[in-house]
């Protein structure tokens, strides 16, 4: 599993992101924009079809300081043989103290592996869900939380892994090219 979320900083650098730094004109700190900026196509994120999308909050009053958007995908692949989904949440915040909170919180029970690829923390669990196998994990860098949920019937926990650090990779990257200075 761990090798399979290294693939988080092997896309970062292959797209180029994790190590260019916006212009100083445009470069800012922290991300700017809003949530469903940041949200993939459907193609961006290597799917057949959006299932649903919307906006989004924490559910925990203590991961609400600081928030400013949120947005949900959900993402599906459907075969006669295999069924694969993921769910991708994007919260912004105003700094990176109130991201890393959040981060923190879902993490100190949620996330028995931890790593820091390129400057993003990432947690992430595996698990069985009604006999899915999936991957959960968490990643925050500068001001954006993301929680990712990657499952599917004829999918390994490797694959699943794969699946969620490419989500992540592709989300941050997106935060890159609106002006966020890497991590």
């Amino acid at each position: 599993m761990r090798r399979s979320l290294l693939v988080l900083s092997g896309l970062l650098v292959a797209s180029g992101v994790a190590s260019a730094s916006p212009s100083p004109s445009t470069g800012r700190a922290v991300y700017v924009g809003s949530a469903r900026t940041l949200a993939l196509t459907a193609h961006e994120a290597k799917y057949q079809r959006i299932t649903k999308a919307y906006a989004d909050a924490p559910s925990h009053p203590e991961n609400r300081p600081g928030f400013k958007s949120g947005w949900t995908v959900n993402y599906e692949d459907a075969t006669a043989h295999s069924d694969a989904g993921a769910q991708v949440t994007i919260y912004v915040y105003d700094n990176r103290t109130h991201a890393e909170a959040i981060y923190k919180h879902v993490c100190k029970t949620a996330c028995p592996a931890q790593e820091v690829i390129k400057g993003i923390h990432v947690g992430y669990s595996t698990q069985t869900y009604h006999s899915v196998p999936t991957v959960s994990a968490g990643a925050t860098c500068r001001n954006l939380y993301l929680d990712v949920a990657t499952g599917a019937t004829t999918e390994t926990p490797k694959q699943l892994g794969y699946d969620a650090g490419y989500l992540i990779a592709a989300v941050f990257a997106k935060a890159y090219l609106h002006g966020m200075k890497s991590c």
